[in-house]
């Protein structure tokens, strides 16, 4: 069995997934399954794109798609 992978993912990588392809009502599953493998910690990124992550989920409605973690 292959170990699980963790992979660093920065903001734009997300943002843009979600203005061109995946926009959240169209998809809530996948940011779902990308929130799970967040907090997981299979998913992770540096401070300064969890702020703005953060940022959008306030802009967006408050819809929980990159939970902020200590």
């Amino acid at each position: 069995m292959t170990p699980a992978r963790t992979c660093l993912i920065d903001s734009d990588a997300l943002i843009t997934v979600k203005n061109l392809y995946y926009s959240f009502g169209i998809c809530p599953g996948s940011w779902k399954s990308a929130a799970h493998h967040l907090r997981e910690s299979r998913v992770i990124s540096i401070d300064r794109v969890r702020g703005e992550l953060a940022m959008l989920r306030a802009l967006n409605g408050g819809f929980d798609w990159s939970p902020a973690r200590s």
